[in-house]
């Protein structure tokens, strides 16, 4: 029994342990990166509930139209009732004098029941415009969001592509310098060469390890970002499953965005024009308010009244009263203040229809500088693979060269440094053209 009572938390131990090396670990592809976050990052989960309030305060709305039942209960106790006077000849008292009675009875108990429904109102018929126009806004934006984080998404799944395609680089060249340095070392205790050109290798070693060393945590943290914007933990290890090879491939070799491009299909310009829309029914709202507006309604009313607590007996009566009605408001005059509201909303629709032909050119602007920014960027991309493949040849060869004894020590170094200038310039040049790439599928709603 003991040592069954010992086994049990071991093998439950290790069971844990080996459903943790068999779970399954995260891999994503940049498609499947973004469809994980539509749905599970935080800003999604936020812009789901921005978008299922708006059709929380539309259905609000819809409901003020509907007919509104309540009901009520009231007791009240009169502790010193109200009297009135009458002539005391009635209660065969002397006349010309007054006799003090009590009108109301100590205890009161009203059951209340009422409906009420609205008839005409141009405010309520005009603000259910506005609430449904104000629901196709909320649904636009929640696009604006996905649309955002996507975009955000691309941005940090390439830039940890491109860190680990800069490591890369970084350790073949380590590798080649490191046997370099071992062949050189052999050299040197022939005494065949000076202890510079060794010192000249191992000052360019130790560079490169600091430069690996720093972009091992910038990879890291890269990854730490992009579980952030997947909503995933951050100690969660995740895989990215496209290479940059593949990325390269779906980029396209010109700018997406021709003369074609119409700005009323974008996003921004979608969502301002509709507020635009909801700026002019606000106006027509507050027009709308010097109308008049009609309700009808109904009640019903349980009344018992006792000096005594008969009120609370199984026996007590109750007596029924019932009115039905209607209520027309009809606007006068309220001191000039409807006019300077409708005067204010006219002045916000305009300044929506003034922003409106802003951004309409500022996104054609966009256009050309986006198709600019791209074709330049690929230009700058093509220019820099060229040259690390060429500066790279020149480093081999200089490399070569040196361990054959024809070459100096000097050369390599230069080679080298020139090598890793030019190799950072196509590390820029690559983010560059995956920025210009990700601002073109933002301005054409294209993720």
């Amino acid at each position: 029994m003991k040592r069954l009572i010992i086994l049990t938390p071991l093998l439950l131990m290790l069971s844990l342990g080996l459903w943790a090396q068999n779970a399954p670990k995260r891999a994503f592809t940049l498609k499947e990166a973004m469809d994980y976050a539509v749905t599970n990052s935080y800003t999604a989960q936020n812009s789901s509930i921005d978008l299922e309030k708006a059709k929380r305060q539309m259905n609000e709305l819809i409901g003020i139209g509907a007919p509104q039942i309540g009901g009520s209960v009231s007791y009240n106790y009169n502790i010193k009732p109200p009297v009135a006077f009458f002539p005391a000849a009635f209660f065969g008292g002397p006349p010309g004098t007054f006799q003090a009675v009590t009108i109301s009875p100590k205890q009161t108990n009203t059951i209340g029941l009422s409906l009420s429904q609205l008839l005409l109102d141009g405010t309520y018929f005009i603000g259910l415009q506005a609430a449904k126009k104000f629901k196709e806004i909320s649904v636009d934006i929640n696009q604006k969001d996905i649309m955002g984080i996507k975009a955000d998404i691309a941005t940090t799944y390439y830039a940890v592509l491109v860190l680990e395609e800069n490591r890369k680089i970084l350790a073949e060249s380590l590798t080649k310098l490191n046997d370099t340095y071992s062949q050189t070392e052999k050299i040197f205790k022939e005494g065949l060469i000076e202890e510079n050109d060794l010192d000249q290798l191992k000052l360019i070693i130790s560079t490169l390890k600091t430069t690996q060393v720093s972009l091992d945590r910038q990879a890291e943290l890269g990854k730490k970002l992009l579980n952030f914007q997947l909503g995933i933990e951050l100690s969660e290890p995740v895989t990215l499953t496209d290479n940059l090879d593949k990325v390269l491939t779906d980029t396209p070799n010109e700018s997406p965005l021709t003369n074609s491009f119409k700005p009323e299909s974008n996003l921004d310009y979608i969502i301002l024009r509709k507020q635009s829309a909801l700026a002019d029914l606000n106006y027509k709202r507050v027009i709308a308010s010097y109308t008049p507006s009609l309700s009808g309604f109904v009640s019903y009313q349980w009344q018992n009244f006792s000096n005594d607590n008969r009120i609370f007996a199984g026996n007590s009566q109750y007596y029924g009263v019932s009115v039905a009605g209607l209520n027309l408001r009809i606007p006068i005059f309220d001191g000039l203040s409807t006019i300077q509201r409708i005067k204010s909303a006219k002045l916000d629709y305009k300044k929506t229809e003034i922003g409106l032909k802003q951004l309409e050119e500022g996104l054609k602007l966009q256009s050309d500088q986006a198709t600019t920014n791209y074709n330049n960027a690929l230009d700058q991309f093509k220019l820099k693979k060229e040259n690390l493949d060429l500066a790279k040849k020149v480093k081999e060869k200089a490399l070569i060269k040196y361990r054959e004894g024809v070459g100096s020590s000097l050369e390599v170094t230069t080679t080298e440094n020139q090598y890793l200038q030019i190799q950072a310039d196509y590390i820029s040049s690559l983010l560059n053209l995956f920025n210009a790439k990700i601002a073109i599928n933002k301005l054409t709603n294209n993720f």
